[in-house]
């Protein structure tokens, strides 16, 4: 349900018509990730990675800049799957 709200507040302002996009609400507990095909929404995942959550993760864990990296990346792993091209450089 978020997913589509997030795509048609999205969509309001820009137009996603003919486009493949990848819409990113990041918040302090989560980050929800939406990839859309035109206007329609082919897959929305809800990852624990937000701001506040990485925070207290560094904090109490004293995780370093590379443990942080390989944490998001592999949180966003399975999402970047289904996406046609790499999110990350390698």
């Amino acid at each position: 349900e978020e997913a589509k709200i997030i795509q048609k507040a999205v969509n309001h302002e820009m137009d996603l018509k003919g486009k493949r996009s990848v819409l990113i609400d990041i918040g302090g507990g989560s980050v929800e990730l939406t990839l859309l095909d035109n206007t329609r929404v082919l897959s929305s995942e809800s990852l624990k990675i937000g701001t506040i959550r990485l925070l207290k993760l560094t904090e109490k864990e004293k995780l370093s800049d590379a443990d942080v990296d390989k944490y998001i990346k592999d949180s966003l792993g399975p999402f970047s799957k289904k996406l046609s091209f790499s999110i990350f450089s390698e």
